[in-house]
């Protein structure tokens, strides 16, 4: 259900006339990170391609950095926070609003951190 909601503000948000502000553009790529999470999260396929397509849409906005974030993507880093300290786990720099962390930078991060927190937090069979 997830990814079919995501896959639908994909369509609104790029139907839209294109936003002037360099963040309104990036932060449409949030809805891929969406997929590439409920990919991940549920197991549902690769998440790969909606990450690279995220990736895609921040660096065409001049790739942001995180501190510029808003609600939606605040929601994707509140997710990977708790999952990190469900494992008893660092959930890294989003934590650091002097991060210096790029919207890409912060995908690919995710991207490679995900797999094995969710794979620990699996093995620990309770999320505390």
């Amino acid at each position: 259900m997830g990814i079919l909601i995501a896959e639908e503000m994909i369509d609104r948000v790029f139907a839209a006339d294109p936003l002037e502000y360099f963040y309104d553009q990036a932060r449409r790529g949030v809805w891929y990170e969406y997929i590439g999470d409920f990919r991940c999260i549920g197991n549902f396929g690769d998440p790969t391609s909606a990450y690279d397509q995220a990736r895609e849409v921040y660096e065409a906005a001049d790739d942001p950095d995180t501190w510029y974030s808003e609600q939606e993507h605040g929601y994707t880093m509140a997710v990977f926070r708790e999952v990190a300290r469900g494992v008893n786990r660092d959930p890294g720099p989003i934590d650091d609003m002097e991060n210096d962390m790029t919207l890409t930078d912060w995908v690919s991060f995710k991207e490679d951190a995900y797999p094995s927190l969710l794979d620990d937090l699996t093995e620990r069979g309770d999320w505390s």
